[in-house]
């Protein structure tokens, strides 16, 4: 099977609330940094970025899970080996606290919320199988393995509450699935495919989900779920050299975005009333794989590493993608990349 070398994990994007997300970036000095949009404007302004501080091998997850809508986790690997912690709630954060565990190297976790005040942390261990804890309200919960072996990071994803679903690339090369109630795991679902990118997932609408991956020939596919089951794989087509980021705009809509291996750019793909309009470019020089998520009701920003390390950035306004024609906001910083 031949391996394909996507571009770095360096970045994740939360939505909080109606009018606000969060980034938050592996630097280069390992720490992991954040930035805020709040109803329409950076925090910090300009190139400043908040230093969190850590030690951390891989790049973060994160999630939003308490009655506080900003009640926030981040967590990434140490280069110790063990999962590593820390909560916030808008600009107030504690300290990185360590979980334990032992998991595999450059390989990021994943993070779900599942219900007010219900949180998961997943990550691969170095058994290569699903390493699992979650918090409920009142203490986290020992580490338990879910099995499997995996060759990708985790993507876990909640469409409704208490359901989680996790997904990852198997070392045969293909997609498996899991599920929760919230309370009991299912067995292992093998999805078919042949992938050497991690997967991504995101839900459209009750009862719908929709998971991408690029496969072994380059081209993205695609496989959703509805309340009458699994559909069969379909190819998007393409030459992709980045994992695929995901996202759902609004009930019946998704959005794909990942940086084609033929000219370098970003292309985006929009699912709007039953069908895929095609892949269009919206350029930038990305030397990570990107992130995507809502900003607000209307607003869309995709962000990844691009030259001189820096963060940068595109948002669609409701109206149209800002900057225009083929520029991106610079956000400065420094942080992890493909050089």
């Amino acid at each position: 099977m031949t391996t394909i070398a996507f571009l770095t994990y360096s970045l994740t994007i939360i939505s909080i609330g109606k009018k606000q997300c969060h980034t938050y970036g592996w630097g280069k000095d390992q720490g992991i940094y954040q930035k805020g949009w709040n109803e329409g404007k950076w925090e910090p302004a300009g190139s400043g970025w908040n230093s969190m501080g850590g030690n951390i091998s891989t790049a973060p997850a994160a999630s939003t899970w308490g009655s506080d809508s900003e009640a926030t986790s981040a967590f990434g690997v140490g280069h110790d080996g063990q999962m590593w912690h820390r909560q916030g709630s808008g600009t107030n954060w504690g300290c990185w606290e360590p979980m334990g565990g032992k998991f595999k190297p450059k390989t990021p976790p994943a993070s779900c919320s599942w219900g007010k005040n219900h949180m998961a942390t997943f990550g691969i261990g170095e058994d290569n199988s699903l390493m699992h804890r979650q918090y409920t309200g009142n203490a986290w919960g020992s580490w338990q393995s879910l099995g499997g072996t995996f060759k990708s990071q985790p993507v876990a994803h909640s469409w409704g509450e208490n359901r989680m679903d996790v997904f990852g690339v198997g070392t045969d090369g293909g997609l498996w699935h899991k599920n929760s109630s919230g309370s009991n795991w299912s067995g292992w679902d093998s999805m078919g495919g042949t992938f050497n990118s991690p997967p991504a997932v995101t839900s459209w609408g009750k009862d719908h989900l929709g998971v991408f991956g690029v496969g072994t020939n380059k081209e993205m596919w695609t496989r959703s779920w509805s309340s009458s089951g699994w559909g069969q794989w379909q190819s998007m087509g393409g030459n992709w050299q980045s994992a695929p980021a995901v996202v759902s705009t609004q009930t019946g809509s998704m959005e794909i975005y990942s940086v084609s291996g033929s000219d370098g750019k970003v292309y985006r793909n929009a699912y709007q009333g039953n069908s895929w309009k095609g892949w269009e470019p919206l350029h930038g020089s990305c030397r990570s794989t990107p992130a995507v998520n809502k900003c607000g009701s209307d607003k869309i920003s995709v962000m990844c590493s691009g030259k001189g390390k820096k963060m940068m950035h595109k948002q669609w306004s409701g109206k149209e993608w800002l900057p225009q024609g083929a520029n991106w906001e610079d956000l400065g910083g420094d942080f992890e990349q493909d050089e």
